[in-house]
């Protein structure tokens, strides 16, 4: 866990983070503090809802959007997910895994309408050329 918040405190940076989580003790301080204000809510059921319904992966790998949900559910510091009255099951045998490489293949789709990619041909370099290995 804790390197999955030290690399996401580089891209938090970038969306404006000052002062990023960067290890679990950092998010469970950072929930502690917002605890107070944690409400259950039937929005945080339907949003759920929704991502679990929407295609947002492609057809061969959809199955492992609900895996990857859990998954982001299960990273919640103890206790939240109680407060919030989220129902939590643990992930599949195999689901890590899957979800490993699912993340490792992402890392390879050059998606042209993504920033790096952008950056890439504004500097006159084709739009994976971040991803060439």
């Amino acid at each position: 866990r804790n390197q999955f918040y030290e690399e996401g405190a580089v891209a938090a940076r970038l969306f404006g983070v000052r002062t990023p989580p960067r290890d679990v003790a950092a998010v469970e301080t950072l929930f502690n503090a917002m605890r107070p204000s944690l409400e259950r809510s039937n929005i945080m059921s339907e949003f759920l809802s929704l991502l679990k319904q929407a295609p947002l992966l492609p057809k061969l790998v959809r199955p492992l959007q609900r895996v990857a949900i859990r998954a982001a559910i299960e990273i919640m510091p103890d206790g939240v997910c109680d407060e919030l009255g989220l129902k939590t099951k643990r992930l599949p045998l195999g689901g890590t895994t899957a979800l490993r490489g699912l993340g490792a293949a992402a890392e390879r789709v050059v998606l042209e309408t993504a920033p790096p990619a952008q950056a890439c041909v504004r500097l006159g370099l084709p739009a994976n050329y971040l991803y060439k290995s």
